[in-house]
């Protein structure tokens, strides 16, 4: 990207890396081929520690802005042309980062006179990052709390139905 077009993540919490060792860690420990002493199976208690640390609620670990610095001195067309770039350049990097189909994906809630968006930076658990673009509406933290990757699922096929359809009609 160009400077003056770069996109900065902002990490809203601290605990990352900590909690990143512990997932790797427990998954070692679930494998059953994996450290041991030989002496203790922990296999089965390790796996259900796994599973309630990624089957927990969901958060907002990063916030981001993708609208170029100058926005307010572009063209409407100018500005929304290099968000969508820089929408797709985040979502290329964090494609690399993790796996899942719907990593990258922009998840919308209406707020006021916009919409509040997160991007999907991981499936599990499921991390969003907050698209701090226009006026930085956000959703209650109890609802983003509450979201589990189903949820994602039915909006972003909902969403991928509605383009199909518009631009079926729009032929």
């Amino acid at each position: 990207m160009e400077r003056g077009n770069r996109i900065i993540l902002t990490m809203t919490n601290e605990n990352n890396d900590l909690m990143d060792k512990t997932i790797r860690w427990l998954e070692e420990l679930s494998d059953p081929d994996g450290l041991h002493d030989g002496w203790h199976d922990v296999t089965e208690m390790a796996k259900l520690a796994l599973d309630s640390i990624l089957d927990k609620e969901t958060e907002v670990v990063y916030k981001a802005n993708t609208q170029p610095e100058n926005w307010f001195s572009m063209d409407w067309e100018e500005a929304s042309r290099i968000q969508d770039e820089n929408r797709e350049a985040l979502r290329r990097e964090l494609r690399k980062e993790c796996d899942g189909e719907y990593v990258g994906e922009i998840i919308k809630f209406g707020v006021a006179d916009g919409y509040a968006e997160y991007m999907v930076k991981q499936e599990r658990p499921l991390q969003l990052i907050w698209l701090t673009d226009g006026d930085s509406y956000r959703i209650h933290p109890d609802m983003i709390r509450g979201l589990t990757l189903d949820t994602v699922k039915h909006q972003v096929e909902a969403d991928r139905k509605l383009m199909k359809l518009l631009k079926e009609k729009s032929r």
